[in-house]
């Protein structure tokens, strides 16, 4: 899937390669033991350019995942 992002500094395009929403814990039975354990939010993107013209930095970089993360959540939400 591959879209451009708004952040407050650019515009970037960007493509997600792998993106896995997690799960909650399952309790399978009464004991202590008896659970699936809960899964992790997974999500690897590509910055493929960006308007900005400089590599970006780690907290402009976070701003795209975060941004990723919510259109992700939410596809619905987001006006391709």
């Amino acid at each position: 899937m591959r879209f451009d992002v708004e952040v407050d500094f650019a515009t970037v395009t960007v493509e997600v390669l792998h993106y896995t929403p997690g799960a909650d814990m399952i309790q399978t039975g009464m004991g202590m033991g008896d659970c699936i354990e809960p899964e992790d939010e997974e999500l690897e993107v590509e910055i493929l350019s960006h308007n900005g013209g400089a590599d970006l930095l780690d907290q402009e970089i976070d701003a795209v995942y975060d941004k990723v993360l919510d259109i992700m959540r939410q596809p619905e939400d987001y006006d391709a």
